[in-house]
């Protein structure tokens, strides 16, 4: 058994940091516990906040510590903490991501809008032509397409130029004659 006080100066705690840190930590709360004061584990906590001693966990999880350190250990209490957490970061982590993805959707289907409305203004757009740009996923060939669609005059020209990058029209095929 490794004695880990700092009073001891075991080179493990000069191994690792977080280590040391937990044995400050400790030896802060005994401080607190032995003066008899009325919230001797938050005051520690406190105190190890401002010196900078677990701040960063305490910061965001200082009263789950106290409340371990109030309460006697209960194992399964503890996983069932650890899951509750891990399923909290799971869910912000998932929001931030269905966010991201909201928002490039969102994006794709501004540009997919604007080419359609662009050639609303000049000419009929079949549905054959709608439904080909609102499939384009690829937001590099939608960005040539809104800028085809401001210049061209006619719908027509726009499929024209835009055969050119990416939309194949009625009856074409991929260069292959054979």
């Amino acid at each position: 058994m490794i004695n880990i006080n700092p009073d001891q100066h075991h080179e493990i705690l000069e191994k690792c940091p977080v280590l040391a840190e937990y044995s400050q930590f400790v030896e802060v709360v005994r401080k607190h516990q032995k003066s008899g004061e009325e919230q001797a584990l938050q005051n520690a906590v406190e105190e190890c906040i401002k010196r900078g001693i677990l701040s960063e966990y305490l910061r965001k999880k200082g009263s789950k510590a106290v409340n371990m350190l109030i309460a006697e250990y209960d194992y399964d209490m503890d996983i069932k903490v650890q899951r509750e957490e891990a399923k909290e970061e799971g869910i912000e982590e998932g929001i931030e991501k269905g966010m991201e993805q909201g928002i490039e959707q969102g994006k794709k289907l501004g540009k997919q809008n604007d080419i359609i409305e662009l050639l609303d203004d000049i000419g009929e757009v079949s549905e054959t032509l709608k439904a080909k740009i609102r499939k384009e996923e690829n937001r590099d060939i939608l960005k040539k397409w809104l800028k085809l669609a401001a210049k061209a005059e006619t719908v027509e020209e726009f499929e024209r130029n835009t055969g050119r990058c990416g939309i194949k029209h009625e009856g074409e095929n991929d260069g292959d004659n054979s």
